[in-house]
């Protein structure tokens, strides 16, 4: 009796020990990850405005391989040296760590108004490519009595912006 409680309890024990360590794995590869991820990108974005501005990071080491405990059930004379911690083939997380690929430049003649940003003035969303004089219908207007907008742009602050203005102007 005392020696299959001493049995079970080591088994137990080597379990929790692999459990606990592909769980800190696990855990300091999605931080490794993502660090790796936020620096290539920030590389990704300087480098396309000025070439070689900025050290593309290394890809960080793959995650560990992952540990499993195996243990024959428990028998008379039963020896712990019986119970064995093996190292892989698994890892504990997948290893690809790629950077999603740089989207398409939006087609000509979308609108995307974006926020409203004070008094008469809207900015453009992400994805807007209208040129400068477009105008369309915007019930959201907040100057009283308006119900347009006209994209002016590109501006000295950026890509430009929608501003409010009196309906048949």
């Amino acid at each position: 009796m005392f020696d299959r409680l001493i049995y079970e309890n080591a088994v137990r024990a080597a379990i929790d020990v692999a459990v606990a360590a592909n769980g800190t794995e696990l855990h300091n590869w999605e931080l490794r990850k993502a660090a790796y991820l936020v620096e290539a990108e920030i590389a990704r974005a300087s480098n396309l405005k000025t070439p070689g501005s900025w050290a593309v990071p290394a890809k960080p080491q793959p995650p560990a391989l992952k540990l499993t405990v195996e243990a024959p059930p428990w028998q008379e004379g039963a020896d712990q040296g019986a119970i064995k911690t093996k190292v892989g083939p698994d890892r504990v997380a997948d290893p690809t760590c790629e950077l999603p690929p740089l989207p398409g430049p939006n087609p000509p003649g979308v609108t995307d108004v974006g926020p409203w940003n004070w008094g008469d003035i809207w900015g453009p969303g992400e994805k807007d490519t209208r040129p400068s004089g477009f105008r369309l219908l915007w019930p959201q207007c907040k100057t009283p009595g308006r119900d347009t907008l006209e994209r002016v742009g590109p501006s000295p602050w950026g890509r430009g912006f929608y501003r409010e203005i009196e309906p048949g102007s």
